[in-house]
């Protein structure tokens, strides 16, 4: 390109500038879709809504080892979520089936009070099964969640069922560093038959993005 310059009273001059036309950058960065969640054991002798547990868990083992009429125990589960989900997520808890015998007529059934009126979202302090009919809300189990953002009262139980109830909530993305106890609470009157019960509880984490 040719600007013609003039300096005062000098003859015209010529410059000659020389530029290159680039096709623009293209600049792109990806975010991949985080979830970590994550179930840690809690040792026995620990604050589990307001008891103490009795035992030890694992992330995968939950071990109540004898039960002895009359008396309760309890234990405890910590769970952590780590997700970038710009909505949250929710963890539920659900239990398949009730505890059941070794003899398959024999079983747990979820807590519901002696009025049988609890709920998951109607909870309420713990109680002694009270049925005098074997198998029939003569040996219970429950459990709470501690996460404030679900409002269960400290020190309230609710059954632990064969339906997903929430354990957990964020309606924002989660650093993972805050940690939520679900506890367990066991018990059976003398009328439950002697037996070896089994039962499988699973959490189940949903992001929301």
């Amino acid at each position: 390109v040719t600007y013609p310059l003039s300096l005062h009273d000098a003859l015209p001059i010529s410059v000659t500038l020389p530029f290159v036309v680039t096709a623009p950058t293209t600049v792109t960065a990806t975010v991949d879709p985080v979830l970590t969640f994550t179930v840690t054991g809690v040792a026995a002798t620990q604050a589990a809504n307001g008891e103490v547990t009795s035992i030890a868990t694992e992330y995968n083992v939950m071990a109540f080892s004898y039960l002895t009429a009359g008396t309760p125990k309890f234990a405890a589960q910590d769970l952590s979520v780590k997700t970038n989900a710009y909505n949250g997520y929710t963890v539920t808890l659900r239990m398949y089936d009730d505890m059941t015998g070794t003899y398959p007529a024999n079983n747990l059934d979820p807590f519901k009070g002696t009025a049988g009126t609890i709920t998951w979202a109607s909870q309420d302090v713990w109680e002694e099964p009270t049925s005098t009919t074997a198998n029939t809300n003569t040996g219970w189990i429950g459990a709470h969640t501690n996460d404030t953002d679900l409002g269960y009262a400290e020190g309230d139980w609710g059954p632990l069922e064969d339906v997903g109830n929430s354990v957990m909530t964020s309606t924002t993305p989660d650093d993972g560093t805050a940690l939520i106890r679900v506890s367990y609470a066991i018990e059976v009157n003398v009328y439950q038959p002697s037996d070896r019960y089994t039962g499988y509880i699973r959490y189940n984490c949903v992001p929301t993005y």
